[in-house]
């Protein structure tokens, strides 16, 4: 038997000051094959394997993504589990008075 684990995910930007908007659109999945003779609790980890792999792989994604877009900094918070991220604004150095 397979399980597949399948996320289609549109993220989109907006940051009022200065206009800027963006669409990011991602599609991950992860499958795992488990033999026909599994218990239920091996049912139950190839189901979490196959969504955390997906998310994994959703996440990288993410990551290159919004990387690529001006003002963003994404960065591990460490009240979060591992793999998730925050994003925050940088300051637009150029604008402010000297």
């Amino acid at each position: 038997s397979k399980i597949k684990a399948e996320f289609d995910v549109k993220i989109m930007w907006l940051q009022p000051v200065g206009g800027s908007q963006a669409l990011v659109q991602l599609r991950a999945d992860h499958s795992v094959t488990i033999p026909e003779s599994a218990s239920s609790n091996d049912l139950q980890n190839a189901i979490q394997t196959a969504l955390m792999g997906a998310l994994a792989s959703l996440d990288r994604q993410a990551r290159a993504e919004l990387g690529q877009i001006n003002n963003i900094i994404l960065h591990k918070n460490p009240y979060r589990g591992a793999g998730r991220f925050t994003v925050a604004r940088t300051p637009d150095l150029t604008s402010q008075e000297r």
